[in-house]
């Protein structure tokens, strides 16, 4: 078992636009939402190396925080904050906790501040599925009724092929060929499908929509 250490790294006051709420004028307007991001991780290596490969690189943890929130269109900040630890777990190894605080600054106006709610979440917690296919294998952190959250890992050459027309994917390790054989780690596939892994291998984060568009 990992030993948990007290290490953090914050980000703190990350601010967007995106859907979010469960009524039809927040269906169709995006609004402001504000997070705290706490990520538990043993900071000795990065510490005393020097590298940020040891590490987790927050500038682009806020940009895949930031790419999945503008991607799902959520009701339940709960569900929001649920699927960003499932994706952080995912594209970052070495994270051991995840704790996050999102509000809605404009959900009460005239009644309250904000609304909020508090995540928590261990790495322990999510029952990983593992599914292995001809050149890799496809590890599901979180699955529910809307969306499907995994990390997908190839070995050289290999070709992923995703199922659903509805989904978004980065880089999250190794590197591609053809048109995103540019990309880095965090940045959004632009090329079409099947995604072909270079001479080192390629890990891909996958978040797809699952059921009818709301």
């Amino acid at each position: 078992m990992m030993e948990l250490t007290h290490d953090e790294l914050q980000i703190l006051g990350l601010e967007l636009e995106c859907i979010v709420g469960v009524r039809p004028a927040e269906r169709k307007r995006a609004q402001r939402v504000r997070l705290d991001i706490t990520l538990g991780l043993d900071l000795r290596k990065p510490g005393r190396s020097g590298r940020i490969t040891q590490t987790v690189d927050y500038a682009r943890a806020c940009a895949e925080i930031v790419t999945l929130l503008r991607f799902r269109a959520y009701r339940l900040i709960e569900t929001a904050t649920e699927e960003v630890c499932a994706m952080l777990f995912a594209a970052h190894p070495t994270l051991q906790t995840v704790r996050i605080h999102l509000e809605k600054p404009e959900a009460l106006r005239g009644r309250a501040v904000t609304a909020a709610v508090n995540t928590s979440r261990t790495r322990a917690q999510f029952d990983v599925k593992l599914e292995e296919f001809e050149g890799g294998r496809c590890e599901r952190f979180l699955e529910t009724h809307e969306a499907r959250l995994e990390l997908v890992t190839l070995i050289a050459n290999a070709a992923y092929t995703p199922t659903e027309t509805r989904r978004v994917i980065w880089l999250t390790g190794g590197a591609l060929h053809g048109p995103d054989a540019t990309r880095e780690p965090g940045d959004r596939l632009q090329g079409e499908a099947p995604f072909v892994a270079g001479p080192e291998g390629a890990s891909l984060f996958v978040c797809a929509m699952l059921g009818s568009p709301s």
